[in-house]
């Protein structure tokens, strides 16, 4: 069956032989029917860039053709390089719609010619020049003030030259030295619980691997003692507070981590141990013990 379309397709703007593709195009939709109205608007810009290009081809026809017709059209312009869009429209269903081939009379290009046209180029441009005694430039700005006077040297300029750290950062330390002191006395039992069963493992790792004889029973127990760690590494801060005793220490972490921090900041930087602990993931005791070692070598 027979049906009246209104067809727009858009070609490439690098086709050499637009007339070419415009009778093959149209030779598919011929096959079954005929044109009615053709019209070629050229070469015109679109409103944006498609396939990074700015303009396009134009062709408009009104054809009776059969549904495979318009399908098999479809099909190879949707596969044709030289074809951007196309736009079917069967308007047999449409109410008072005009079939036309014509541009419409809202088109941009025209609407484009006819606003140029009434721009007023005759108007020169003024520039304001800023001068401050100009009161429209300056009007509720108030007197200008600056924010420092002239002689201002800066917030450090009387600090003397041999002067290291300020007041405030070596008191924080001192409070820090003497709160890890504070924690050594009033948890010597737990540390040295902690540190007696760390003596006797690693005392039961050199035994084991002093007994055995071949190369394979050392790789062995070296590997299973490499596992545990890593096995403790994985744990939680939580579950390796329940396993060391942490659970004990009536302190606030927050304030160990803090004492923790001011330490670590005195350590020298060649101390790279130091500076790439992990102190948010310790537990109080790892806390506790990490400032025992660090205020070790800050005194040395």
């Amino acid at each position: 069956m027979k049906r009246k379309y209104e067809i727009m397709y858009i070609l490439d703007q690098d086709v050499k032989d637009t007339q070419e593709v415009i009778n093959k195009l149209n030779g598919i939709l011929t096959s079954e029917g005929k044109i009615i109205e053709s019209s070629e608007w050229g070469l015109m810009n679109f409103a944006y860039e498609i396939n990074h290009k700015k303009k396009g081809y134009y062709v408009v026809v009104i054809v009776e053709t059969t549904s495979s017709a318009v399908a098999e059209f479809e099909r190879v312009t949707g596969i044709d390089k030289n074809v951007v869009r196309t736009l079917v429209l069967n308007t047999e269903n449409l109410q008072n719609y005009e079939q036309t081939t014509k541009m419409s009379k809202t088109d941009m290009t025209k609407y484009e010619e006819e606003r140029r046209e009434k721009r007023d180029f005759k108007k020169p441009f003024v520039k304001r020049e800023w001068n401050k005694d100009n009161k429209d430039f300056n009007k509720d700005r108030g007197e200008y003030k600056p924010r420092f006077n002239k002689d201002f040297s800066g917030p450090r300029a009387d600090k003397p030259a041999g002067l290291a750290k300020p007041a405030d950062e070596k008191s924080s330390s001192e409070d820090s030295h003497a709160y890890v002191v504070r924690m050594q006395e009033k948890y010597a039992a737990e540390l040295k619980k902690h540190e007696e069963a760390d003596r006797l493992e690693r005392e039961a790792h050199e035994k084991a691997l002093a007994a055995a004889t071949e190369e394979a029973d050392k790789e062995k127990i070296i590997k299973a003692r490499a596992e545990a760690k890593a096995k403790k590494a994985q744990m939680s801060t939580e579950e390796r507070a329940k396993l060391d005793g942490s659970d004990a220490i009536t302190e606030l972490r927050s304030e160990l981590q803090k004492h923790a921090n001011s330490l670590r900041a005195l350590a020298p930087e060649s101390e790279a141990k130091i500076h790439q602990a992990n102190l948010r993931d310790m537990t109080k005791k790892e806390l506790i013990k990490y400032m025992k070692s660090v205020a070790t070598k800050l005194n040395k």
